[in-house]
Order: C-alpha cells, then sequence, then structure tokens
C-alpha cells in the first residue's frame, strides 16, 4: 500500500484507471491466450477510433489503426496480416469505397473481409459500398453488440475459407504423393519360368505403409521384399520411398537377404525418426530349388507344402530396421519343392480384430487354415480368398474392415504334385 501511495503522489506520473472495456480479460493474462484475430481500423475521427479499438480489444482481438486511406493502405503493407478491416466510408483525400477498392485489387472478399463505416443509412450509400468490394456495413453510431457480432462472424467465415484452401492444398500434395507411391509399388509383376505371382496391396488410407517389390534375379531367380513401416499417411509413405531407393542401391546382394538388410538398415537408421521398419527379404532360386531368407522383426514367411498338407514357417528373432544402427541380420536357406506356394505377408492380415466386443485377431492359427483351405486355388484366386475372408472377419456396422495396410505376395512353384 505505501509502495501505491508514493507512486500515486509522485509528480508526473498520474494515475489513469482504464475503463472497463480496455481491460484484456484475465484469462487471457494468464494463459497467454492468443488474439482472437487481427483487425485494422480506418476513421479519421480520433473518438470514434478509440472507441472502437477499446470494444475490439476487449474481445481479444489485435487493433492496428490509421486515420486515412493511405495509411491504411500502408498499415496492410507492413501492419499484416489482418483478418478484417473496418473502413469509415467518408475520409479526407481518399474516400472509403476507394480504399475499399484497392484492397479488393489486392485481396478477394475471403481473403481480407471489409465492413463499412458510414453515418449514412441510405441504400445508395450502402450499395456504393458493395459496389466497392465491402463485405457488409455498420452505421454510426456504432453499436458495440451488433458491432462484435458482425465483426465475429466474418472473421470466422475468413478463417475458414483460409482453412479450406489450406485442405484443398493439402488434398492436392496427397493425390500427388499418393501416385507417387502408386506409381512406386504397382508395376508389372516379372514373368519367370516354373512360378505364378501374384500380389493384393490395399492400404488402409490413401497413403499407405506397407511396401513391397517383385522382381526377377536371373532366369530362374525372383528376388522379394515385403516391409512394413509404422504408422500411416504422409511419413509412412516418405518411409517408403526412401526405402525403395535404398534398395534398388542394394539389390546386388539379393542372394544374401541378411546382408541386405543390414545395408538398409544402416542406410535409414538415421531418418526413420520415431518409426521403424520391419520387413521380410527373399530369393528364389527355381534352378537350385532353394529360397534364402531374412527378417527384420517381421511376420514369417510361410511355405505351403502339397506333401501332407502342411504350412511351414521359419521363426526366428530379430529387430527391425531404424532401432540401431549397426545390426546384423541373418541369413536362412530352405529347400523347395515343386507345387510348393511360398506367402509373404504383412501383419494386417494376421492382426486384424473381429467386430464386436470380443475383438478376437484373425491370428496366424487361422490364416495357416485358409492357407491349406486355399490350396487347389491358383495363386491369384487364393490372394483374393485372403483379402475375401479378413474383410469378413473384421467389416463393422458401418462397413468398414481395413484396420492397417495388408499387402501379401503369393508364389507357386512348378506344378502341384499330387
Amino acid at each position: 500500500a505505501a509502495g501505491g501511495e508514493a507512486a500515486a503522489d509522485a509528480p508526473g506520473l498520474p494515475v489513469i484507471a482504464p475503463e472497463p472495456d480496455a481491460v484484456a480479460s484475465p484469462i487471457q493474462i494468464a494463459h497467454n491466450v492468443p488474439p482472437a484475430g487481427s483487425i485494422l481500423v480506418v476513421d479519421d475521427e480520433p473518438v470514434n477510433l478509440q472507441v472502437i479499438e477499446r470494444q475490439l480489444a476487449a474481445e481479444g482481438f489485435r487493433v492496428r489503426t490509421a486515420v486515412h486511406g493511405p495509411g491504411a493502405l500502408e498499415e496492410l503493407e507492413r501492419g499484416g496480416p489482418f483478418d478484417l478491416v473496418l473502413l469509415d466510408v467518408m475520409m479526407p483525400r481518399v474516400s472509403g469505397y476507394e480504399v475499399c477498392r484497392q484492397v479488393r485489387a489486392r485481396y478477394s472478399a475471403h481473403e481480407l473481409p471489409v465492413i463499412m463505416l458510414t453515418a449514412r443509412n441510405r441504400p445508395g450509400d450502402i450499395l456504393t459500398g458493395f459496389e466497392a468490394g465491402a463485405n457488409d456495413y455498420v452505421t454510426k453510431p456504432v453499436d458495440r453488440a451488433e458491432l462484435i457480432a458482425r465483426v465475429q462472424g466474418l472473421v470466422s467465415l475468413r478463417k475458414s475459407a483460409a482453412m479450406a484452401n489450406e485442405l484443398s492444398l493439402i488434398k492436392r500434395d496427397l493425390s500427388i504423393a499418393h501416385e507417387i507411391q502408386h506409381g512406386i509399388l504397382f508395376k508389372d509383376l516379372p514373368k519367370v519360368p516354373g512360378a505364378a505371382i501374384a500380389v493384393r496391396y490395399r492400404p488402409m488410407r490413401e497413403l499407405g505403409g506397407d511396401f513391397y517389390d517383385v522382381r526377377a534375379d536371373g532366369e530362374r531367380g525372383i528376388a522379394v521384399l515385403v516391409a512394413d513401416v509404422s504408422g500411416h499417411g504422409v511419413a509412412a509413405a516418405f518411409l517408403s520411398a526412401m526405402l525403395k531407393v535404398v534398395y534398388s542401391f542394394s539389390r546386388a546382394h539379393a542372394n544374401t537377404p541378411g546382408a541386405l538388410l543390414g545395408l538398409v538398415n544402416g542406410s535409414m537408421a538415421d531418418y526413420t525418426g520415431r518409426q521403424f521398419i520391419t520387413a521380410s527379404h527373399a530369393r528364389l532360386d527355381l534352378d537350385a530349388m532353394t529360397i534364402r531368407y531374412s527378417s527384420a522383426g517381421h511376420w514369417p514367411l510361410a511355405i505351403w507344402r502339397p506333401s501332407g498338407d502342411r504350412v511351414i514357417t521359419d521363426d526366428f528373432t530379430s529387430i527391425p530396421i531404424g532401432w540401431q544402427m549397426d545390426q546384423r541380420y541373418e541369413t536362412r536357406e530352405a529347400a523347395l519343392k515343386p507345387g510348393d506356394r511360398v506367402i509373404f505377408y504383412t501383419d494386417g492380415i494376421i492382426e486384424t480384430r473381429s467386430h464386436g466386443e470380443v475383438r478376437e485377431m484373425f491370428g496366424e492359427e487361422r490364416f495357416h487354415r485358409l492357407i491349406r483351405e486355399g490350396a487347389g486355388l491358383d495363386a491369384d484366386s487364393f490372394a483374393d480368398r485372403v483379402l475375401e475372408s479378413v474383410r469378413a472377419y473384421s467389416t463393422d456396422a458401418d462397413g468398414d474392415w481395413l484396420q492397417d495396410d495388408i499387402t501379401i505376395v503369393v508364389i507357386d512353384v512348378g506344378g502341384r504334385e499330387a
């Protein structure tokens, strides 16, 4: 209290009590709430300017002022961006109508709304304002409630239009990214004597995180990479594109899948951020009838063998790409027999859950049973059967069924044994 009295009595330091309208909200002060919008007020009458400025500031708006048309145009250049202009009609030198026309030459009605302030309520004056490009008008003396309502409405409209424009740009970029990803994934499958190949890919969203590459490696060799980037959307698609490039430079090591995955990991470990990639790579040699394969934290490939109607898998511990820089991956080898069906897949099949309260996973056991039941189908028909089965298992009341990206690669080796 003593300090306050001394300050009040000190010469040259008069205490002026602020008007209630000029006081910022305690919530805004305490939580540093950003302004409700930025407004340029143009009026050559200082009293009007001060009243309007205080009324808008009390509602949380950031307010800049100008007292004539040239000053308003200069303020638009150096003081913006603004969400709205409050513009007096009758001003010296340049009228509000002319200022509004110059504003419209630079900004559309959605980009920068204009409210005309007029002391006259004649239809001709209002029409002239609209013809100059004004969005709305308020008559003087200004009614506070009316002013705030009109300002808030147009500021909200302007922000909505800006968001819609930004969303349109995002959709355009997503469409381009989708086309790029489509070009990366969807290429003609190789024709390798003694093998039938089928691939099915279904992204959960427009941009998926799964990646596959199937190509001939010599006259009777097939190299396969199936990978799954954690997450979805642009980040996952970007990592998929990076994986494509890195894999292209590592294919010389296709015959040693473990070494190939190690090279891919070493190239990408610094760039995956908070995400990671599981991958399965294999090379089938149809002359030697062998398959060499490796895994980086991925679900194991499956081989259906006609003799004994068996599903053969080889699960071994490994970590995903991107977890640590110096990671070694093991290469294993197995014999192939005529009639074998080799299946690569991502977890969108195994880990999809049923609809309803139980939410049980599709699981390996159900998948292996599906493999045995589809043994009599060709590779394409079997791949379709898998998708149909997952769809039937997981479709909810809204018709949605994809809970993750799904990729399946099916390779039938030679003729089927009796």
